[in-house]
């Protein structure tokens, strides 16, 4: 939801019939890199749930559902699969990408999150943005911006306020140009942003229902209503050990999917890809019954209610540190897998990745387990688990299909 807890603001197949290949696919490489901080990471995620508390290529692509056709209803263009490299900050725990807005073509590095569903950029007009090096966007500079003569303001959870103006633009992801983007445009961003010196801004994949903005419609929502995509459905596979992983939207790739998929129903309600667990639990230990879970690629840890991250710190030998974070040795020898059951179907994270990383040179971690109090009643699934699975995600029929990745 927040990027890896990284920037301070924060499917039942739907037909049964063989799969297909598909033209208008779009895949979006994703590659890695290190230098991102996974305490600035948790606290970006708490800023962006923090309102929710309070009153072509050579890819297997394969497209689900209606048989292919040759209609498009788009304004023309190459309708093959787009291509977008992208970045990833410390080992596995971030992933972005680098997408264009306006006219000319703005470059801007964004993280794409299904935990949140507002689109927003750092700007020119934002003082605090120039202390880095990040792309800024520049609305004044392209001839498709226009203004929506509205102002935001949020303010999270740690008392940061982040705030601008509303305005439309063309964004342009993977050669696909969508039009009419709804973009929230930054004049002033949090502290925790401030250092993070990478990022342009977010692109949300929640629901539309989610996003902060009244009249925002979610970029890939907006590819399906162009008809820029055939399937309206879009692929996550997140790379571990620094290997590179992708998005497609209109699709996914079979080539990194390890068994069936099990579809999964979602909880729309609140705007999250939110469904209901079976179980989770330690290995064997079942630690807590039906339990409600996001899938969220914007956040790096396993993020539970007091009680169960209190429960699940016990069992991988974690103490509190700070800020519900929790420390734990970096050896991870003899601890069990953390599983989670959905649909009748478990899926786990192995025990080394129950930690994000060194805290301390004198082999310390910190852990993946954070403790996010009793406010919201939910258990969020960050990288750490969706890195090992692969998941497609469908805001059309509300679900998502999911299965082990390789």
């Amino acid at each position: 939801m927040k990027f890896l807890t990284t920037l301070a603001f924060a499917t039942v197949l739907a037909h049964s019939a063989s799969c297909i290949p598909i033209e208008n696919t779009l895949s979006v490489p994703i590659l890695i890199n290190r230098n991102a901080d996974p305490i600035k990471n948790i606290a970006h995620m708490r800023a962006r749930y923090a309102r929710h508390l309070m009153p072509a290529n050579d890819h297997n692509l394969v497209a689900r559902g209606p048989e292919d056709n040759d209609e498009n209803d788009h304004d023309g263009g190459d309708t093959g699969p787009g291509v977008m490299e992208m970045a990833n900050m410390y080992s596995d725990s971030v992933y972005y990408g680098k997408v264009q807005i306006g006219t000319p073509p703005q470059d801007v590095v964004i993280n794409f999150d299904t935990g949140s569903a507002d689109f927003w950029l750092a700007s020119t007009m934002c003082p605090s943005c120039n202390l880095t090096t990040r792309h800024l966007y520049n609305p004044n500079a392209s001839s498709t911006f226009e203004d929506d003569h509205r102002r935001w303001n949020m303010t999270y959870g740690n008392n940061a306020t982040s705030e601008g103006f509303v305005g439309f633009d063309t964004l342009i992801m993977a050669g696909k140009h969508i039009k009419h983007q709804l973009v929230e445009v930054a004049t002033n961003v949090s502290e925790v942003f401030q250092q993070s010196v990478n990022l342009t801004g977010l692109i949300g994949l929640g629901l539309t229902n989610l996003a902060f903005v009244e009249g925002t419609i979610v970029p890939v929502d907006n590819m399906i209503k162009q008809g820029l995509i055939k399937d309206p459905v879009f692929g996550v596979h997140l790379g571990r050990n620094n290997a590179s992983g992708e998005f497609i939207f209109g699709g996914y790739n079979k080539d990194h999917i390890d068994g069936e998929l099990t579809t999964v129903k979602v909880n729309d309600t609140r705007g999250f890809w939110l469904a209901k667990a079976d179980s989770m639990s330690a290995g064997d230990q079942k630690v807590a019954d039906a339990s409600d879970v996001i899938l969220d690629t914007g956040s790096s840890s396993l993020i539970f209610p007091g009680p169960l991250a209190d429960q699940f710190a016990a069992i991988y030998n974690a103490t509190p540190w700070q800020g519900g974070m929790y420390s734990m040795d970096c050896n991870t020898t003899g601890l069990p897998p953390f599983r989670v059951s959905l649909a009748g179907k478990v899926f786990e994270v192995p025990p080394e990745s129950m930690h994000l990383g060194k805290l301390f040179n004198n082999g310390t971690c910190l852990s993946s387990v954070v403790n996010y109090g009793n406010r919201m009643g939910l258990t969020i699934l960050g990288t750490s688990f969706l890195k090992y699975h692969y998941v497609v995600f469908d805001p059309v029929n509300i679900q998502f299909q999911i299965a082990r990745s390789k």
